[in-house]
């Protein structure tokens, strides 16, 4: 098959899509083709896909992750890169690790939770492991400047504001622990390991 621009791939299969839209976003390894379809269901968006690909030439055909929002694809390749920090500074400890990520037109800021974080010599060493990739971040967000801050987790009252990690690339799951970072973006709890539900109090 001879090589295809991205963008004309995406401009066919945009013009074929049922719902939602084809853009080129920033990944771990460059720019992907990614389908942002926002059905709710994932059989109806992969349907939608599926039909799109089937009318444009085989070409143009290949792989596209399809996910319902744009920030799905942007947090879960952010939570990539803050997976690995964590596994490098404490191995082990990235399970019940959470974060926060806050984005703005030209600000990225990620918050890292861990109750390992409490010692400020490994919350210092996971902050600077995670700027080790900070031009990455910042193409995949989209941003002028990024900031990492880590802690132990704020008092309870806080909790529910505090995201669990997700993940969208299927190939880059943790070898010690495939189902961390969460990949349904639901809250932590049973079924998953990515933060087994605590004693209630």
């Amino acid at each position: 098959m001879s090589e295809v621009p991205l963008e004309e791939i995406r401009s066919s299969l945009d013009e074929n899509l049922s719902m939602g839209e084809a853009k080129i976003l920033e990944g771990i390894e460059g720019p992907r083709l990614v389908l942002v379809i926002p059905h709710r269901s994932e059989s109806v968006r992969d349907r939608i896909a599926r039909a799109a690909r089937d009318r444009i030439s085989l070409d143009f055909r290949i792989r596209t992750p399809i996910v319902q929002a744009e920030n799905d694809w942007i947090y879960g390749h952010i939570n990539h890169f803050i997976a690995h920090a964590v596994y490098r500074v404490r191995r082990g400890w990235y399970e019940g690790t959470e974060t926060q990520i806050s984005r703005s037109r030209d600000r990225l800021h990620i918050a890292i939770y861990n109750d390992i974080f409490r010692s400020t010599e490994l919350a210092r060493k996971v902050e600077t492991e995670a700027l080790l990739e900070r031009e990455k971040l910042l193409k995949i967000a989209g941003t002028d400047t990024v900031s990492v801050s880590a802690s132990g987790f704020p008092r309870e009252a806080l909790r529910p504001f505090i995201h669990c990690a997700t993940e969208t690339d299927d190939d880059d799951d943790h070898d010690a622990n495939p189902n961390w970072p969460s990949k349904t973006g639901n809250p932590s709890g049973g079924g998953r390991g990515n933060n087994p539900p605590g004693t209630r109090r």
